[in-house]
């Protein structure tokens, strides 16, 4: 993508003035959500509300039509009737709007012919008339460098280095939530629906050519051009990780496809092949795409395939360790034998009973004093055959009253050993009676560049993804073997 197409996408995700059409006094209307949200996220722009009734809206004009509004407006949000849109197009072409975003369904995801017509007609209109069409039936853009929220959240979370695209508005809203509650960061999101004038391959070019993002994910149901979109893959796994998560690979889930943005999904093995050839990363669920998001985010670089398992702290060390062994392993990475010089180190810094010294290590309960449990950790990741440390923590073991003092301090450790070292620090914080000190206690971890996982299988994944992403780039004839 040339820097001029750059420019040319700027009104999509750093619009000057939005009007949100369909805006009525109605709670539950979906464009006074829209309305709402962009108010409340403190979007960096102006906001107009159009309704051909006119009148107010919490005590702000509402314009009887885009071209009332007595100011420039080079953004609309279209949430009315289908049939209405075309009519609507030709005003904003007249307006000078550059950017149309189409929550509106009912066009080709329908299947009637008149959806289709429809379709084609605000299509031809659009290009008649240079506008850029982000949809139809989708959620749309988001942009927390302008404060531009996802579709009706209310909310923009803070600006990173994670660039999003979406099929599905409902998948990429629960992204946002569960991505942004984890400690995703995104330049910038879009969910495009039917994308009938921009499609993946768009959105993936701009991506790549983006200085702001360096870390691509995707939810596709389909594609209109593999030879295409297999292009636009290459160009963004040659520069960034592309994470890519199919949906519709099973009968059933395709023909949902078809009705949900009209796509027609092609066989799985073909999205596989593409992958592979691309260099991009397979994913197979909301999950994994969060996790492998969070570890592409966190871990600079390779991190390597051989770990040490540290756990034992909070309870469960033995049954932990066997657990840890058979996630890992069974993704492809491994846990080395420990050199006798680290295996003398460790024996001086733990007590005889209740521990094991071997890889995975058990530190055998909570009465490990913090510094001889700090020396361990010293030890672990400075075995030349260690690659990096995963640590495993109940923080709801630490919020027994006996215990709540050394959470925080335990991840003071974990931190100052990031900072003091090169090798990378994970953590397996699984889900509890806790959450909200979890959550917390992870962001913090996150800040530092410790990335957090809830699961060993979850971890498991993600950092297999992230080696095979490395794999591929460091030998170009490599194919990436991620399966489900």
């Amino acid at each position: 993508m040339q820097p001029d197409k750059l420019e040319q996408y700027r009104p999509i995700f750093f619009p000057e003035a939005i009007a949100v059409l369909g805006v009525s006094g109605e709670e539950a209307n979906a464009g006074a959500r829209f309305y709402t949200s962009l108010l409340k996220a403190g979007f960096q722009g102006n906001v107009y509300a159009v309704n051909p009734r006119g009148g107010e809206i919490d005590g702000r004009p509402l314009y009887p039509s885009v071209s009332s509004i007595p100011h420039p407006v080079d953004t609309v949000i279209i949430a009315i009737p289908a049939m209405h849109v075309p009519t609507v197009l030709e005003e904003c072409a007249k307006k000078g709007v550059k950017v149309a975003q189409i929550y509106t369904a009912g066009f080709s995801e329908s299947g009637t012919e008149e959806g289709r017509r429809l379709e084609a007609v605000i299509v031809e209109k659009a290009r008649q008339n240079g506008i850029l069409i982000v949809g139809p039936n989708c959620m749309g853009v988001y942009s927390p460098a302008r404060r531009l929220p996802y579709g009706m959240s209310n909310y923009a979370g803070e600006v990173g280095s994670i660039g999003f695209l979406s099929q599905s508005g409902g998948l990429g809203g629960m992204l946002m939530d569960m991505g942004v509650m984890r400690g995703l960061k995104f330049s910038k999101a879009v969910s495009f629906g039917n994308g009938t004038m921009l499609d993946s391959v768009d959105y993936l070019d701009y991506f790549a050519a983006d200085p702001a993002t360096t870390v691509v994910g995707a939810y596709l149901e389909g594609m209109r051009n593999g030879a295409r979109f297999l292009e636009s893959a290459i160009r963004v796994a040659r520069k960034k990780p592309l994470v890519l998560w199919r949906g519709g690979r099973t009968e059933v889930g395709a023909k949902c496809a078809v009705s949900h943005t009209g796509s027609l999904a092609g066989p799985d093995a073909l999205w596989s092949a593409l992958a592979q050839q691309a260099g991009a990363v397979r994913v197979f669920s909301l999950e994994e795409v969060v996790d492998t998001l969070l570890a592409f985010q966190v871990l600079e670089r390779d991190p390597g395939n051989r770990l040490a398992f540290v756990s034992g702290l909070t309870g469960g060390g033995g049954g932990i360790g066997v657990s840890a062994s058979d996630a890992f392993c069974s993704r492809g990475l491994q846990l080395p034998a420990f050199s006798a010089e680290t295996r003398e180190r460790l024996t001086r810094l733990l007590p005889p009973a209740g521990t094991v010294t071997h890889n995975p290590l058990d530190v055998g309960g909570q009465t490990i004093p913090m510094e001889s449990l700090f020396q361990c950790f010293l030890a672990v990741v400075q075995d030349p055959a260690v690659d990096f440390l995963v640590f495993h923590e109940r923080t709801g073991f630490f919020m027994q009253p006996a215990y709540t003092a050394r959470v925080e301090a335990v991840n003071d450790l974990l931190i100052t050993l990031k900072q003091t070292q090169d090798k990378p620090v994970v953590v397996i914080s699984p889900a509890g009676t806790a959450e909200n000190e979890r959550l917390s206690t992870g962001k913090k971890l996150i800040q530092a560049g410790i990335p957090v996982f809830s699961t060993l299988e979850g971890a498991a994944a993600a950092l297999r993804n992230v080696n095979d992403y490395w794999a591929a780039k460091k030998n170009p004839e490599a194919r990436i073997q991620n399966s489900e």
